[in-house]
């Protein structure tokens, strides 16, 4: 993926004279030539090789595009974009160079890639290029738990985080069908938080918008995230008590319950459609929270 990006932001800073338009026709030979001149890559034992591959990757051809159907709705699921091969190959073998294009897809690839996705989804990636994005996706979520604990513990909560099912003496309660990613409580309050954080990746068109709240409410092979939230409140709403107590929380006047929410880092489709848990955002989750202890 760096080798692409790198492509990208080379093409970016293709010379283009005064009088030339945005995009230019150029031989594939001087393209080649100008990567070669611009990436440290070239000078590498397998940098042309690479370098090539990426080339090959970023290049649309008009037979391709008139192979699939043109469905800009489908976006991501889409085969053949120009955001994505932003290089077109005419019917000579000349290369059409948009620097602004390039630049403009760079940043397409990046923000994809950097909440652990490709902007696209077909052909599927191999298996390691699958597994290092499983990766960032898992780190990027597990930032945003941080960031929860973090920004509870300055509001004044006590809070426990990542609470596996092998763990549920942390919590004071006899059994955990699932891991918890935190539960806070403060003071006298009544309600103790059971917050499941989740960090999806943006959606845009409808089809994807349709996976995505699919994946918040609708049980397939696995459970969707609104299920295994409920068995977790299930596995704590007997034992609010404990609970307060596991977390050190002083007597409450008012009976204790615990209460079970979403929390995301932006505004998420899966919020808006009235589902059996409330969600919050990141920058909200204090006064949101306070105003359920008012």
């Amino acid at each position: 993926m760096s080798d692409i990006l790198q492509v990208l932001f080379s093409l970016a800073q293709w010379p283009l004279a005064p009088e030339d338009p945005d995009a230019v026709a150029a031989h594939a030979g001087a393209v080649r030539q100008h990567l070669h001149d611009m990436l440290r890559l070239a000078d590498e034992p397998d940098g042309p090789a690479r370098i090539a591959a990426a080339q090959g990757l970023l290049t649309g051809t008009s037979s391709a595009l008139r192979a699939v159907d043109w469905k800009p709705w489908h976006a991501r699921s889409r085969q053949k974009r120009l955001v994505v091969q932003p290089l077109a190959e005419l019917t000579d073998g000349r290369l059409v160079v948009g620097p602004h294009l390039c630049y403009a897809s760079a940043g397409i690839y990046g923000n994809f890639v950097a909440q652990g996705i490709l902007p696209w989804t077909q052909p599927p990636p191999p298996r390691r290029v699958a597994d290092a994005l499983e990766v960032v996706r898992d780190r990027k979520n597990r930032a945003l738990e941080t960031e929860v604990a973090q920004t509870l513990r300055a509001a004044g909560y006590v809070v426990v985080e990542r609470i596996r099912e092998q763990d549920p003496q942390r919590l004071g309660v006899p059994s955990l069908q699932t891991e918890i990613d935190v539960v806070a409580g403060r003071g006298a309050d009544s309600a103790i938080w059971l917050i499941e954080v989740k960090d999806p990746a943006d959606v845009h068109v409808t089809p994807e918008i349709r996976r995505h709240l699919d994946g918040f409410y609708v049980d397939r092979r696995k459970p969707c995230y609104a299920t295994q939230l409920q068995r977790k409140l299930d596995d704590l709403a007997p034992y609010a008590d404990k609970v307060a107590a596991t977390l050190g929380l002083p007597t409450s006047a008012q009976p204790r319950v615990v209460k079970a929410i979403f929390v995301t880092r932006a505004p998420v489709p899966a919020g808006f459609v009235g589902g059996p848990f409330q969600f919050h955002t990141l920058r909200d989750l204090v006064a949101a929270l306070d105003g359920a202890n008012p």
